[in-house]
């Protein structure tokens, strides 16, 4: 059995209960990602691999389809090697052959979240947000990322699927191998983007 990614947390509320490593991992964020484990869902969860303004990137792999009201079993699975059939009811969580993931892991701190107000300004979901309280507004933040994902799969274009959202933390579909996860967009050169694309999405 896969040892824990975290030791247990003991619950303080005081300032080093929001104390952070890598900038983004909290407590309340290793709670999260413990109980996946002990629940033998996630495991193999590596170091950082990419880290930007706005969260961190960490690979891993899951063994069993998480459950996640706020994705559709639908767009999730699809794709998948799902072994329980489609007897089990959308709440269950099926097991499914190793998968390789990557985890995003949304910053939750003031100082990151200063300048965000930019992008955020004209969205009817932010309205009634207010920037000095980050921790409810990145739960919102991070609900429009599954969105734009879940949309940009729908048209057809390669993107990574979101399969689980949980507070600042998306578990999305691998791209890549078991060796290489794909280049970043800004890496690529000699890019064609193609009309279709740009008009489905």
């Amino acid at each position: 059995m896969d040892e824990p990614f975290v030791k247990p947390v003991k619950t303080y509320k005081d300032k080093s209960d929001r104390a952070t490593r890598d900038k983004v991992l909290d407590r309340k964020t290793l709670v999260i990602l413990e109980k996946l484990q002990k629940r033998n869902i996630l495991f193999d969860l590596e170091g950082c691999i990419s880290s930007g303004k706005e969260a961190n990137i960490y690979r891993a792999k899951i063994r069993c389809m998480p459950k996640c009201k706020f994705i559709r079993r639908s767009d999730s699975t699809e794709n998948f090697h799902d072994k329980a059939g489609d007897t089990q009811n959308n709440n269950s969580e099926l097991p499914v052959a190793a998968e390789d993931v990557v985890i995003k892991i949304f910053r939750t701190s003031i100082l990151e979240f200063k300048n965000r107000n930019v992008y955020i300004t004209n969205e009817i979901r932010f309205k009634n947000f207010r920037i000095s309280n980050p921790r409810k507004l990145i739960k919102t933040w991070a609900e429009k990322e599954v969105r734009n994902l879940t949309r940009l799969n729908n048209s057809g274009i390669p993107s990574p699927q979101p399969l689980y959202l949980k507070r600042n933390i998306i578990i999305m579909r691998l791209i890549g191998d078991d060796v290489h996860v794909a280049a970043k967009l800004k890496d690529l050169q000699n890019v064609h983007f193609y009309p279709k694309f740009i008009t489905r999405s």
